[in-house]
Protein backbone atom coordinates (compact mmCIF):
# COMPACT_ATOMS: atom_id res chain seq x y z
CA UNK A 1 0.00 0.00 0.00
CA UNK A 2 1.49 3.23 -0.94
CA UNK A 3 0.23 6.43 0.55
CA UNK A 4 0.64 9.45 -1.64
CA UNK A 5 0.18 13.11 -1.56
CA UNK A 6 -0.33 15.75 -4.97
CA UNK A 7 0.45 19.09 -4.68
CA UNK A 8 0.78 20.68 -8.37
CA UNK A 9 -1.71 19.48 -11.22
CA UNK A 10 0.12 21.34 -14.06
CA UNK A 11 -2.12 19.58 -16.51
CA UNK A 12 -6.36 20.43 -16.71
CA UNK A 13 -8.08 17.78 -14.77
CA UNK A 14 -11.37 15.59 -16.05
CA UNK A 15 -13.45 14.17 -13.49
CA UNK A 16 -15.54 11.49 -14.14
CA UNK A 17 -18.22 10.25 -11.38
CA UNK A 18 -19.02 6.15 -11.64
CA UNK A 19 -17.68 6.16 -15.14
CA UNK A 20 -16.11 3.98 -17.34
CA UNK A 21 -13.38 4.61 -20.77
CA UNK A 22 -14.73 3.38 -23.53
CA UNK A 23 -11.53 2.90 -25.57
CA UNK A 24 -7.90 2.47 -24.75
CA UNK A 25 -7.55 5.85 -26.50
CA UNK A 26 -10.09 7.73 -24.03
CA UNK A 27 -8.37 5.81 -21.25
CA UNK A 28 -4.69 7.32 -21.73
CA UNK A 29 -6.57 10.83 -22.16
CA UNK A 30 -8.72 11.01 -18.95
CA UNK A 31 -6.73 12.46 -15.95
CA UNK A 32 -6.23 11.40 -12.71
CA UNK A 33 -9.01 12.76 -10.39
CA UNK A 34 -7.49 15.94 -8.20
CA UNK A 35 -8.02 14.26 -4.80
CA UNK A 36 -9.01 17.92 -3.00
CA UNK A 37 -11.74 18.19 -5.08
CA UNK A 38 -14.07 15.68 -3.70
CA UNK A 39 -15.20 14.53 -0.29
CA UNK A 40 -14.55 10.22 -1.14
CA UNK A 41 -13.71 9.12 -4.25
CA UNK A 42 -12.46 5.60 -5.34
CA UNK A 43 -10.75 5.30 -8.62
CA UNK A 44 -9.46 2.25 -10.35
CA UNK A 45 -6.77 1.69 -12.53
CA UNK A 46 -5.40 -1.42 -14.54
CA UNK A 47 -2.67 -3.16 -16.17
CA UNK A 48 -1.84 -6.19 -18.10
CA UNK A 49 0.56 -8.32 -16.00
CA UNK A 50 4.47 -7.57 -16.81
CA UNK A 51 3.13 -4.39 -18.20
CA UNK A 52 3.78 -1.39 -16.39
CA UNK A 53 1.87 1.21 -17.35
CA UNK A 54 -1.26 1.68 -16.08
CA UNK A 55 -4.75 2.82 -17.42
CA UNK A 56 -7.96 4.45 -16.50
CA UNK A 57 -10.39 1.43 -15.37
CA UNK A 58 -13.48 3.95 -13.90
CA UNK A 59 -13.98 5.92 -10.51
CA UNK A 60 -16.77 6.59 -8.00
CA UNK A 61 -16.61 10.32 -5.83
CA UNK A 62 -18.98 12.19 -4.17
CA UNK A 63 -18.91 16.03 -5.38
CA UNK A 64 -18.57 18.69 -2.56
CA UNK A 65 -22.17 19.74 -2.81
CA UNK A 66 -23.66 16.55 -1.82
CA UNK A 67 -24.92 16.64 1.51
CA UNK A 68 -22.80 14.60 4.47
CA UNK A 69 -24.31 11.39 5.64
CA UNK A 70 -24.81 10.78 1.28
CA UNK A 71 -23.83 6.52 0.48
CA UNK A 72 -23.91 5.63 -3.66
CA UNK A 73 -23.12 2.46 -5.34
CA UNK A 74 -21.30 2.48 -8.44
CA UNK A 75 -20.17 -0.43 -11.30
CA UNK A 76 -16.99 -0.25 -13.03
CA UNK A 77 -17.00 -3.02 -16.12
CA UNK A 78 -13.74 -4.21 -17.76
CA UNK A 79 -13.57 -6.69 -20.07
CA UNK A 80 -13.47 -10.19 -19.26
CA UNK A 81 -10.42 -11.19 -20.76
CA UNK A 82 -8.32 -8.09 -19.41
CA UNK A 83 -9.84 -8.29 -16.42
CA UNK A 84 -9.12 -11.78 -15.69
CA UNK A 85 -4.91 -10.71 -16.74
CA UNK A 86 -4.59 -7.16 -15.61
CA UNK A 87 -3.67 -6.15 -12.10
CA UNK A 88 -5.99 -3.18 -10.47
CA UNK A 89 -4.86 -0.41 -8.48
CA UNK A 90 -7.27 1.25 -6.28
CA UNK A 91 -6.84 4.71 -5.34
CA UNK A 92 -8.86 5.77 -2.48
CA UNK A 93 -8.55 9.48 -0.88
CA UNK A 94 -10.78 12.31 0.78
CA UNK A 95 -10.40 16.27 0.78
CA UNK A 96 -12.17 16.57 3.80
CA UNK A 97 -9.43 16.32 6.39
CA UNK A 98 -10.87 18.97 8.92
CA UNK A 99 -13.42 16.45 9.34
CA UNK A 100 -12.81 13.29 8.62
CA UNK A 101 -10.46 11.53 11.31
CA UNK A 102 -9.46 8.70 8.39
CA UNK A 103 -10.99 7.25 5.05
CA UNK A 104 -11.73 3.21 5.57
CA UNK A 105 -11.05 0.38 2.45
CA UNK A 106 -12.92 -2.20 2.60
CA UNK A 107 -11.91 -4.54 -0.03
CA UNK A 108 -14.42 -7.51 -1.27
CA UNK A 109 -14.40 -11.12 0.24
CA UNK A 110 -16.66 -14.44 0.56
CA UNK A 111 -16.35 -17.39 1.95
CA UNK A 112 -15.47 -20.63 -0.06
CA UNK A 113 -16.31 -22.71 3.68
CA UNK A 114 -17.52 -23.04 7.61
CA UNK A 115 -16.94 -26.84 8.19
CA UNK A 116 -13.76 -28.51 8.76
CA UNK A 117 -12.65 -30.94 6.46
CA UNK A 118 -12.63 -28.63 3.71
CA UNK A 119 -11.28 -30.14 0.96
CA UNK A 120 -9.97 -26.83 -2.09
CA UNK A 121 -11.57 -26.97 -5.31
CA UNK A 122 -10.46 -29.72 -7.89
CA UNK A 123 -8.13 -31.66 -4.70
CA UNK A 124 -9.07 -34.56 -2.66
CA UNK A 125 -5.75 -35.88 -0.94
CA UNK A 126 -5.99 -36.48 2.76
CA UNK A 127 -3.07 -33.35 3.21
CA UNK A 128 -5.29 -30.75 1.55
CA UNK A 129 -8.41 -30.60 3.59
CA UNK A 130 -8.70 -27.20 5.59
CA UNK A 131 -10.49 -26.56 8.91
CA UNK A 132 -12.21 -24.01 7.71
CA UNK A 133 -14.91 -23.53 10.91
CA UNK A 134 -12.52 -21.83 12.23
CA UNK A 135 -12.86 -17.53 10.67
CA UNK A 136 -9.50 -17.32 11.48
CA UNK A 137 -8.23 -19.73 8.15
CA UNK A 138 -7.37 -17.73 5.64
CA UNK A 139 -7.57 -20.27 3.13
CA UNK A 140 -11.22 -20.19 3.65
CA UNK A 141 -11.76 -17.29 1.68
CA UNK A 142 -12.10 -16.14 -1.57
CA UNK A 143 -12.06 -12.02 -2.76
CA UNK A 144 -10.12 -8.93 -2.84
CA UNK A 145 -8.95 -8.83 0.91
CA UNK A 146 -7.07 -12.18 1.20
CA UNK A 147 -4.60 -10.44 -1.42
CA UNK A 148 -5.03 -6.82 -0.58
CA UNK A 149 -5.08 -6.95 3.10
CA UNK A 150 -2.46 -9.92 3.19
CA UNK A 151 -1.41 -11.51 6.94
CA UNK A 152 -3.74 -9.43 8.91
CA UNK A 153 -7.15 -10.84 6.90
CA UNK A 154 -9.54 -11.83 7.90
CA UNK A 155 -9.18 -10.54 11.87
CA UNK A 156 -9.17 -7.04 10.10
CA UNK A 157 -11.35 -6.88 6.69
CA UNK A 158 -10.42 -3.50 6.37
CA UNK A 159 -7.53 -0.82 5.88
CA UNK A 160 -7.88 3.23 7.39
CA UNK A 161 -5.52 6.01 6.86
CA UNK A 162 -5.52 9.22 8.44
CA UNK A 163 -5.62 12.14 6.47
CA UNK A 164 -3.81 15.17 5.73
CA UNK A 165 -5.14 17.60 3.22
CA UNK A 166 -5.71 15.60 -0.15
CA UNK A 167 -4.08 12.58 1.23
CA UNK A 168 -4.26 9.54 -1.17
CA UNK A 169 -3.64 6.00 -0.22
CA UNK A 170 -3.27 3.07 -3.01
CA UNK A 171 -4.36 -1.02 -3.01
CA UNK A 172 -3.00 -3.20 -5.23
CA UNK A 173 -4.52 -6.35 -6.88
CA UNK A 174 -3.24 -8.67 -8.09
CA UNK A 175 -4.73 -10.51 -11.35
CA UNK A 176 -7.08 -13.09 -11.30
CA UNK A 177 -4.97 -15.46 -13.22
CA UNK A 178 -2.25 -15.37 -10.73
CA UNK A 179 -4.51 -15.91 -8.14
CA UNK A 180 -6.61 -19.02 -9.83
CA UNK A 181 -8.68 -21.10 -7.71
CA UNK A 182 -6.99 -24.68 -7.03
CA UNK A 183 -7.60 -26.92 -10.06
CA UNK A 184 -5.96 -30.67 -9.34
CA UNK A 185 -5.75 -33.04 -12.13
CA UNK A 186 -8.96 -32.42 -13.92
CA UNK A 187 -7.49 -28.30 -14.47
CA UNK A 188 -7.88 -28.78 -18.22
CA UNK A 189 -11.82 -29.05 -18.20
CA UNK A 190 -12.47 -26.85 -14.32
CA UNK A 191 -13.84 -23.52 -15.53
CA UNK A 192 -12.85 -22.51 -11.64
CA UNK A 193 -9.79 -21.83 -13.14
CA UNK A 194 -10.46 -19.26 -15.63
CA UNK A 195 -13.28 -17.55 -13.88
CA UNK A 196 -13.09 -13.80 -12.56
CA UNK A 197 -14.31 -14.79 -9.33
CA UNK A 198 -11.70 -13.38 -7.02
CA UNK A 199 -11.78 -9.95 -8.09
CA UNK A 200 -15.60 -9.16 -9.90
CA UNK A 201 -17.89 -8.90 -7.24
CA UNK A 202 -21.10 -8.73 -9.13
CA UNK A 203 -23.19 -11.27 -7.75
CA UNK A 204 -26.94 -9.72 -7.60
CA UNK A 205 -27.98 -8.96 -4.04
CA UNK A 206 -30.90 -11.66 -4.68
CA UNK A 207 -28.51 -14.68 -5.32
CA UNK A 208 -26.50 -13.79 -2.18
CA UNK A 209 -28.18 -16.07 -0.29
CA UNK A 210 -28.18 -19.22 -2.11
CA UNK A 211 -25.01 -21.87 -1.61
CA UNK A 212 -22.80 -23.01 -4.38
CA UNK A 213 -21.05 -26.12 -4.37
CA UNK A 214 -18.26 -26.78 -6.58
CA UNK A 215 -18.69 -30.73 -6.38
CA UNK A 216 -22.48 -30.18 -7.06
CA UNK A 217 -21.72 -28.49 -10.70
CA UNK A 218 -21.03 -25.23 -9.65
CA UNK A 219 -17.48 -23.37 -10.58
CA UNK A 220 -17.03 -21.92 -7.44
CA UNK A 221 -17.68 -23.19 -3.76
CA UNK A 222 -19.43 -20.39 -1.69
CA UNK A 223 -21.17 -19.72 1.38
CA UNK A 224 -24.57 -18.46 1.44
CA UNK A 225 -24.95 -14.71 2.94
CA UNK A 226 -20.92 -14.21 2.84
CA UNK A 227 -20.73 -12.06 0.37
CA UNK A 228 -18.76 -8.53 1.16
CA UNK A 229 -18.66 -5.74 -0.90
CA UNK A 230 -15.68 -3.11 -2.29
CA UNK A 231 -16.59 -0.42 0.22
CA UNK A 232 -14.99 3.00 1.40
CA UNK A 233 -15.64 5.44 3.91
CA UNK A 234 -15.16 8.60 5.03
CA UNK A 235 -15.64 8.67 9.07
CA UNK A 236 -15.32 11.45 11.69
CA UNK A 237 -13.67 11.05 15.10
CA UNK A 238 -16.77 9.42 16.64
CA UNK A 239 -16.97 7.12 14.07
CA UNK A 240 -19.55 8.33 12.07
CA UNK A 241 -19.87 7.98 8.02
CA UNK A 242 -20.03 10.94 6.35
CA UNK A 243 -19.87 9.81 2.77
CA UNK A 244 -20.12 6.17 1.85
CA UNK A 245 -19.35 4.38 -1.62
CA UNK A 246 -20.46 0.98 -2.30
CA UNK A 247 -17.93 -0.45 -5.22
CA UNK A 248 -18.71 -3.22 -7.42
CA UNK A 249 -16.00 -4.59 -10.06
CA UNK A 250 -18.21 -6.65 -13.12
CA UNK A 251 -16.80 -8.81 -15.85
CA UNK A 252 -17.88 -7.52 -19.17
CA UNK A 253 -19.26 -10.01 -21.32
CA UNK A 254 -19.36 -9.24 -25.52
CA UNK A 255 -22.55 -8.95 -26.80
CA UNK A 256 -22.07 -9.83 -30.52
CA UNK A 257 -25.83 -8.37 -31.84
CA UNK A 258 -28.30 -6.17 -30.38
CA UNK A 259 -30.62 -8.32 -28.27
CA UNK A 260 -28.04 -11.60 -28.33
CA UNK A 261 -27.11 -13.45 -25.33
CA UNK A 262 -24.01 -12.49 -24.10
CA UNK A 263 -20.52 -14.39 -25.08
CA UNK A 264 -18.84 -15.53 -22.03
CA UNK A 265 -15.65 -16.95 -22.02
CA UNK A 266 -14.87 -16.17 -17.94
CA UNK A 267 -17.30 -17.29 -15.22
CA UNK A 268 -18.13 -14.31 -12.83
CA UNK A 269 -20.72 -14.43 -10.91
CA UNK A 270 -23.59 -13.21 -13.03
CA UNK A 271 -23.36 -16.15 -14.86
CA UNK A 272 -26.76 -19.39 -14.35
CA UNK A 273 -25.39 -21.40 -11.94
Amino acid sequence: MKKLKFLIYPAILVFVSCGVAESEEEAASVALINPLSSPLYIEVLKKYEKNENTTYAGSCKFETTDAIGSTKTCTIKIPELELYYSDLVFRVGSSMGAECEFVEFSPFYFRYSTANGYFPEGTGGADDDIECADPSETKCYGGAAPDILGAKFPASKSHYFLLANGEVSEFNLKSSNKRRLAGGAGQQINRSLITNANVASNLAPGSRGVALTFGGGDPVDYVANSFVDYTASCRDKWANPLYHITLIISDEDVTPEPYDDAVDFFWDWLDPF
